[in-house]
C-alpha cells in the first residue's frame, strides 16, 4: 500500500512541477506585449489622465466665497481644500487621484514610445510617437503646476520639481529624483517640440479624442505662456485659432436656445466632437457637474453674485465692464498680436 502512495505523491509532484514551469513561462504582469501598430495605437488611448485637479484648483482659488459653516451642503473634503488644509477624505477630485492618474497616463505613453523604439521608430508610427510625446508632456505639466511652484526665471533653477518619467517602470519600488522646476519645464518643452510636428490628424477616426494638431498647438501656447516665452505662446495660439479666431468661439446663444429637456441635451452639445470650440475631449471622473451645477451639494463654497460683481464676470476688466446684455452674446476677440502686446 505504501508504495502506491509514494507513486501517487511522486506523480503529483511531477504534475505540480510541470504546472509551475508553465506558470513561470507567463509574463509576471498583465501588460500587453506591444508588438504591432494596432496595440500601440490602443495603449495611447490610455495616455490621458482620467482624473484632473480642476475642482481642487477652483476651490483653492479666490473664485469662491465661504457662505458660512451653518450651510450644511458641504463636506470636510471641500472645507479642507478651500482652506488649503491637508485632506483626510478620499474623493474623485482629490490630489492623490490626480497624481496617480497622471503618472498612469505617463506610464502608458512611455510603454508606447518604448514599443515604437523597439520597432525601429518607423515613419509609419510617427503620428503615434508624436501623440505619446505630447500626452506625456501634458500630464507632467499638470503635475508640476499642481505640486511645485509655477515657473519663474528667478527661482525655478532651485525650486523642487516632480519626477519626469521618460522610461517604462520595470523595477519594484524604484526611487526617482524630483529635479528642479526648470529641468521639468525643459523636458516638457523638448517633448512638445519633438512630438508636435509628428502629429497627423488623419490617423484618427475622431481626432478630438486625441492630441490633434489644434489641441497640441493650444497646449503648446498655454505651456509657453507659463514658460514666459511670450512670442512662442502667441505664435502657437495663432496656429491653434487660425486666421479667424471668432469662427472657433463657442456659440453660447445657440447653446442656450437648445431644448432644456431631456436634461442631457445641452451637456451633450457642449462636449460634442462636432463643436468647433472643443479642441480635445478626454474623460474625467469628477463631481464638478454637481458642485458647479444648479444643486445644493457643495454650495457652502461657491461662485456667487457678489464675487462675480467684484472680481470676475461683471467686474471691471482691462477691456471694460461686461453686463448681462452683452456678456454671453458678444465676446471680445483679440488677435495674437494684441495678446503679445498685452503680455509684454
Amino acid at each position: 500500500m505504501k508504495k502506491y502512495i509514494v507513486k501517487i505523491v511522486v506523480g503529483f509532484t511531477v504534475l505540480l512541477a510541470s504546472s509551475c514551469d508553465k506558470y513561470l513561462d507567463e509574463l509576471p504582469d498583465n501588460r500587453t506585449t506591444l508588438d504591432n501598430p494596432s496595440k500601440i495605437k490602443n495603449i495611447i488611448t490610455s495616455a490621458y489622465p482620467e482624473s484632473l485637479p480642476s475642482l481642487v484648483a477652483e476651490f483653492s482659488s479666490d473664485n469662491i466665497d465661504d457662505y458660512g459653516s451653518s450651510n450644511p451642503n458641504s463636506t470636510q473634503f471641500y472645507e479642507d481644500i478651500a482652506y488649503w488644509k491637508a485632506t483626510t477624505e478620499v474623493n474623485n477630485d482629490d490630489l492623490k487621484s490626480a497624481w496617480s492618474e497622471c503618472y498612469a497616463a505617463i506610464s502608458n505613453a512611455n510603454e508606447a514610445l518604448k514599443a515604437i523604439e523597439k520597432l525601429g521608430n518607423p515613419a509609419s508610427l510617427d503620428a503615434y510617437r508624436g501623440e505619446a510625446l505630447v500626452a506625456r508632456a501634458y500630464s507632467h505639466f499638470i503635475l508640476v503646476n499642481l505640486f511645485s511652484n509655477h515657473y519663474n526665471t528667478q527661482t525655478s533653477a532651485t525650486d523642487l520639481g516632480i519626477p519626469y518619467m521618460e522610461e517604462p517602470e520595470t523595477k519594484l519600488s524604484p526611487k526617482y529624483e524630483r529635479g528642479t522646476v526648470k529641468q521639468v519645464y525643459e523636458k516638457i518643452n523638448t517633448d512638445i517640440e519633438t512630438g508636435l510636428p509628428l502629429i497627423d490628424d488623419s490617423t484618427y477616426e475622431v481626432p478630438k479624442y486625441h492630441f490633434n494638431k489644434k489641441a497640441a498647438y493650444a497646449f503648446a501656447a498655454r505651456f509657453n505662456l507659463y514658460y514666459e516665452q511670450w512670442q512662442k505662446a502667441a505664435d502657437y495660439a495663432t496656429l491653434a485659432l487660425g486666421s479667424a479666431p471668432a469662427s472657433v468661439l463657442r456659440d453660447w446663444k445657440t447653446l442656450g436656445n437648445l431644448p432644456k429637456e431631456p436634461v442631457v441635451t445641452i451637456p451633450n452639445a457642449y462636449i460634442s466632437s462636432e463643436e468647433k470650440a472643443n479642441f480635445l475631449l478626454i474623460t474625467d471622473a469628477s463631481d464638478m457637474g454637481l458642485i458647479f451645477g444648479a444643486y445644493r451639494l457643495g454650495s457652502r463654497f461657491s461662485h456667487g453674485r457678489d464675487l462675480a460683481d467684484r472680481e470676475t464676470l461683471f467686474a471691471a476688466g482691462p477691456w471694460g465692464v461686461s453686463n448681462t446684455n452683452t456678456f454671453w452674446f458678444a465676446p471680445r476677440v483679440f488677435s495674437a498680436t494684441n495678446l503679445d502686446k498685452t503680455l509684454s
